[in-house]
C-alpha cells in the first residue's frame, strides 16, 4: 500500500467507521474544538450520545462533511497555502462561505479556485529567524 492510497483510506473507509473524541475530530477537521462543536450544533456533523457527557462525533458524519464541504483553513494548511490570499480571492470571484469565514460547499467554482491557487505562487511567507 503506497502513500496515496493510505491516505485515502483513512480519509474514508477508517473515518466512516470510528467515532472519534472532540480533540481527533478537530485534528481530523484541522480546526479548532469549538468549530467542532458549532458544526455539530447546526448538524453539520453529529454528535454521538455518551453516557458520561463527552464530546463523541460520528466518523460517517465527519466523513460526509469532507466531502460536501471545504474548510479553507484545513486546505491551506494541507497544501502550506497563504489561507488570506485565498478567503480574499474565494470572495473576489463571488464564491461565498456557508458559514463565515471559511467554510464553503464544494463546487466547480471552488474546485478551480483551489486547482489554481498552486500556480498562483500563494504559499505561506517563510518565517526569517533573527540573528543576534
Amino acid at each position: 500500500m503506497n502513500e496515496l492510497q493510505f491516505s485515502e483510506y483513512l480519509e474514508t473507509d477508517y473515518i466512516k467507521r470510528n467515532n472519534f473524541s472532540l480533540t481527533h475530530a478537530a485534528i481530523l477537521l484541522e480546526m479548532p474544538v469549538d468549530k467542532v462543536k458549532y458544526l455539530a450544533r447546526i448538524n453539520l456533523i453529529k454528535e454521538v450520545p455518551t453516557p458520561k457527557k463527552k464530546h463523541l462525533y460520528s466518523g460517517a458524519s465527519i466523513s460526509v462533511f469532507l466531502a460536501q464541504y471545504e474548510c479553507l483553513e484545513r486546505w491551506a494548511s494541507i497544501h502550506d497555502l497563504c489561507l488570506d490570499k485565498l478567503y480574499k480571492e474565494a470572495l473576489l470571484q463571488g464564491i461565498e462561505p456557508v458559514i463565515r469565514p471559511f467554510v464553503f460547499e464544494k463546487n466547480t467554482a471552488l474546485d478551480n479556485l483551489l486547482a489554481e491557487s498552486h500556480e498562483r505562487q500563494w504559499h505561506q511567507p517563510e518565517q526569517l529567524s533573527l540573528v543576534m
